[in-house]
C-alpha cells in the first residue's frame, strides 16, 4: 500500500545538485526538506538538508519549465505588455488589445485564436521560417518574423509595419537542467531525437536516464514506456550496447530525426519509436499514429473547430 511505498520512495523534495565521479559513479548530491512537517521525517527527524548516494540518476521533469527569452532591438522602448507563453494568464485581460504573437507552433495558434475569440482588436502572428497557413478567423493575420521595435510600432522582414499594445513571445522552452553536474547533463534543443540512447540512457554515463526530453507528439504513454525501460536497466533485464554503439545509434536517430518532413513523418518517426520501446520491454503497443494523423488533417481543414473533434481511445 501507499504506506509501504513511503518507505523505499522520498517525496516532496527539492533536488539541488547531482555529481559524478572520474569512475562514473555518482558522487553524493544534496537535497532540501520542506520546512513543514515531512511524511518522511522519522528518516531525518530535525535536518533540513541531506546528503545522500544514488545508483542511478533519473531526471524526469520535462523540459518546459525555463522559457526560451528572445528579445529584438528596441523593445526596451515598447510601452506595451511584453510576456513569454509560460506567463499566459487568459485571453479577456487582451479584450480591445492589438496582440503580436511571436512564434509558430502549438502555443502559438491556441493563444492566437484565444485573444481573438475573447475580443481582441487584432492579432497578427509572426513567424521565423514559414507561415502556418491556415484558414485563420477574421481578425488574425501572419506576417514573416518582426525586425525591429520603435516603441508601440513593429517592423516586420516583409518591410510591413504596424503597432501594438501586447507582445506575446511563444518562442518555446530551453533544455535546462541546472540541478546536473555538466558531466552528466544533457545538452539538447528541442528535437525529434536527443542525444541518448534509445532517447533515454546518457551514453556517458549509463547510471543517468531522462525521461521524455524529445519534442513530443506522444506524452504520457511514451513516458511510461520510457520509465519501464530504464526500470528494466535497472534490473539488469535490458543489457545495453558498448559504448561505441550507442553512439552509433544515436547518430543514426539524430540523423533520421533532422530530415523528417512535417508533422505526418514525424508521427511515423515518433510511432515506431515507441513501437520499439514495446518490443524491447515486452509492453502492449500505444501505436495511435493514426488518430495523430487525422487529428492533424483536421486542424488543416479547420483551425477553428478541429479541437472539436472526438476520438475513440486505442485503449480498450
Amino acid at each position: 500500500g501507499r504506506q509501504q511505498i513511503h518507505r523505499y520512495v522520498r517525496l516532496r523534495h527539492r533536488g539541488h545538485r547531482a555529481l559524478q565521479l572520474p569512475q562514473r559513479r555518482l558522487l553524493p548530491w544534496t537535497g532540501e526538506l520542506p520546512r513543514h512537517r515531512h511524511p518522511l521525517q522519522e528518516l531525518h527527524a530535525d535536518a533540513s538538508r541531506y546528503t545522500g548516494m544514488s545508483d542511478y540518476v533519473i531526471v524526469a521533469t520535462g523540459h518546459f519549465n525555463y522559457p526560451n527569452a528572445v528579445s529584438y532591438p528596441g523593445q526596451e522602448s515598447f510601452p506595451g505588455t511584453v510576456i513569454h507563453s509560460r506567463n499566459f494568464m487568459g485571453a479577456s485581460r487582451y479584450t480591445g488589445k492589438r496582440v503580436l504573437v511571436v512564434g509558430s507552433s502549438y502555443s502559438a495558434e491556441d493563444i492566437a485564436l484565444k485573444t481573438n475569440a475573447a475580443g481582441a482588436e487584432r492579432v497578427t502572428v509572426s513567424y521565423r521560417t514559414r507561415a502556418m497557413g491556415f484558414n485563420w478567423p477574421h481578425g488574425i493575420d501572419e506576417r514573416p518574423i518582426l525586425t525591429r521595435i520603435q516603441g508601440s510600432k513593429v517592423s516586420f522582414k516583409d518591410g510591413s509595419e504596424d503597432e501594438y499594445d501586447v507582445i506575446i513571445y511563444c518562442t518555446g522552452f530551453l533544455n535546462y537542467y541546472p540541478f546536473m553536474d555538466a558531466d552528466i547533463n544533457l545538452v539538447t534543443k528541442n528535437v525529434m531525437a536527443p542525444r541518448l540512447f534509445k532517447q533515454i540512457v546518457l551514453p556517458e554515463n549509463n547510471r543517468v536516464f531522462y525521461i521524455g526530453m524529445q519534442d513530443q507528439y506522444y506524452t504520457f504513454t511514451m513516458f511510461w514506456l520510457q520509465a519501464h525501460y530504464a526500470a528494466q536497466v535497472i534490473q539488469g533485464r535490458i543489457q545495453l550496447p558498448s559504448y561505441q554503439q550507442q553512439l552509433e545509434y544515436i547518430e543514426k536517430d539524430q540523423e533520421i530525426g533532422l530530415n523528417l518532413k512535417g508533422e505526418e513523418d514525424e508521427i511515423n518517426y515518433q510511432s515506431d519509436y515507441i513501437n520499439e520501446l514495446s518490443r524491447l520491454t515486452g509492453l502492449p503497443s500505444c501505436d495511435a499514429r493514426q488518430l495523430f494523423i487525422e487529428w492533424e488533417h483536421h486542424k488543416q481543414e479547420d483551425i477553428n473547430t478541429y479541437r472539436e473533434k472526438k476520438f475513440e481511445s486505442i485503449f480498450k
